[in-house]
């Protein structure tokens, strides 16, 4: 006899999907793809149920990890920092010896010779796409 799988989320099921969300979140944001997320965006990467996802983004949002741009919700700084260190945590073994987006101290951008210039490891606000959600603009 299969048993069924409990329909009710238990707690650490959303510990799992707010950590999944803030990874995502960050990963989008540090590549410059997008700073801000609907439901539906995340459903690209997570393989969710909407209310799930839904759920937890506004958990996020009511801690102070997230705060709403319209449909869409975007990292706060502390949401930023949280999440940086879940996805430094998850992906140390693959990263060098920097975190996503940042540069080390031997980068080219910190020579004299480019003082001033953008650091091709950061992502600057000016280089997301202005229009929201993933893809847009492609």
């Amino acid at each position: 006899m299969q048993m069924e799988r409990n329909p009710i989320p238990s707690p650490l099921d959303d510990l799992y999907w707010q950590d999944e969300i803030l990874q995502v979140m960050y990963w989008l944001l540090g590549e410059g793809f997008a700073d801000k997320v609907t439901v539906s965006d995340l459903r690209r990467f997570l393989e969710a149920d909407p209310g799930v996802l839904a759920q937890n983004l506004e958990h996020l949002h009511v801690i102070d990890l997230l705060e709403r741009a319209g449909p869409a919700y975007v990292l706060t700084e502390v949401g930023k920092e949280e999440a940086k260190r879940r996805f430094v945590d998850e992906f140390r073994p693959f990263l060098g010896r920097n975190g996503h987006g940042e540069c080390s101290e031997d980068c080219w951008c910190n020579d004299p010779d480019h003082a001033g210039e953008a650091c091709p490891s950061t992502v600057h606000e000016s280089q997301l796409r202005p229009e929201s959600g993933i893809g847009a603009g492609l």
